[in-house]
């Protein structure tokens, strides 16, 4: 029997669920599927995507394309309907803390943590959701791994969870390289319709308090002061108090809205000359790692995960001191030695980073929980 369990064989025929309920333009997306591929390179990996009836409805199934859906009719019992619901495997890889209460029932688990910003940072997220996030990670002890995807999450479990550091496994995410990579940026501009007399900043992600967008927009005006010749694009969903302050600060020319993206975010980054990301946390950061590894110089947030993930690759700024975050991004705009620098040490940063890593590490995970 342990010849057997030591085979090859017997590793490729482990059936693993990836449970998620990440809708496409999401970073949850992004690892979801990422994982699923890489894994079924070395067992029989399959996305499970659950969600309530109501809302799978309007989900676009074509763009989402999962290898299991399973769905659930009441709030109350959503829970234990999906897990009746839901097919046999040898192991549950639960990625986020969605859907992680499954675990009472569903394990062997192994649950991968993003982050718990709405615990470390006072005020970001109402009291409903602090104390739902509170109950979901209750059903880590049904885990027989946990798995964090930065040394910051990883601080913030065993501080916040009493769990001990050395219980929890650091598995980094990783950035597929053959496609973020680097493009002639004018060609690209062109595609995309971009003015070709404007340097273009990026920001990307939606407009919740944690994106910080408020502080952008303030330090994009300051810049605007200096320069006339730069425009802010903002990639994800929109809201009115942005869209507010956006017109309050005479900014409604100079601020380009794209909406939510599905795919194609990779022209995007390639496009512009300053990537913009000013969490006031973070867990990783994987639109930083894309835009690095598509070549476009980021300036980032010194707090969280941020600084641990870009290295020496980016500029830090801190995220709620406007005038450093203005004075860094002016900076880096007339610093064209700056932009390569970062531009050759961002792409090569990047390499480090990848999903086969990702998903060996995990495996090894797999290995000692199904073996142990």
């Amino acid at each position: 029997m342990r010849q057997q369990e030591g085979s090859r064989g017997w590793e490729a025929d482990i059936s693993v669920a990836v449970i998620t309920n990440s809708l496409p333009g999401t970073s949850g997306r992004v690892v979801a599927r990422a994982l699923v591929e890489n894994l079924q390179k070395r067992c029989r990996a399959s996305e499970v995507f659950v969600e309530s009836q109501s809302k799978a409805r309007g989900i676009a199934w074509h763009d989402v394309r999962p290898e299991k859906i399973v769905t659930h009719f009441s709030e109350n019992f959503k829970y234990i309907q999906a897990h009746v619901r839901m097919p046999r495997y040898r192991l549950y890889q639960y990625v986020s803390h969605n859907y992680l209460e499954l675990a009472r029932w569903r394990r062997p688990a192994v649950a991968m943590i993003f982050d718990i910003l709405p615990l470390q940072i006072e005020g970001l997220s109402s009291p409903g959701t602090v104390q739902k996030l509170k109950r979901r990670l209750k059903s880590l002890k049904y885990c027989s791994a946990i798995v964090a995807i930065s040394q910051a999450t990883r601080k913030a479990l065993a501080e916040y969870c009493a769990i001990e550091e050395e219980r929890i496994d650091l598995v980094y995410l990783g950035v597929n390289t053959a496609e973020f990579s680097p493009k002639d940026k004018n060609e690209v501009r062109t595609q995309l319709g971009f003015p070709p007399d404007r340097r273009v900043i990026l920001s990307v992600g939606g407009e919740t308090p944690n994106r910080n967008a408020e502080r952008i927009i303030r330090a994009f005006k300051i810049v605007t002061e200096k320069l006339d010749d730069v425009i802010l694009l903002r990639v994800g969903a929109s809201s009115e108090q942005v869209n507010a302050l956006i017109s309050q600060l005479g900014l409604s020319h100079k601020v380009m809205r794209a909406g939510q993206i599905a795919g194609g975010i990779q022209d995007y980054y390639r496009a512009a000359d300053i990537f913009l990301s000013l969490d006031l946390g973070s867990g990783f950061g994987l639109p930083n790692l894309e835009a690095m590894a598509s070549g476009c110089p980021v300036l980032c947030s010194n707090t969280g995960a941020f600084p641990e993930v870009v290295g020496d690759a980016a500029v830090l700024a801190d995220p709620l001191n406007i005038q450093d975050a203005s004075a860094k991004l002016f900076e880096l705009l007339e610093n064209r030695g700056l932009q390569e620098n970062l531009r050759v040490r961002g792409i090569a940063r990047a390499r480090n980073f990848t999903w086969e890593k990702t998903a060996d590490s995990l495996f090894s995970i797999y290995r000692k929980v199904l073996t142990g």
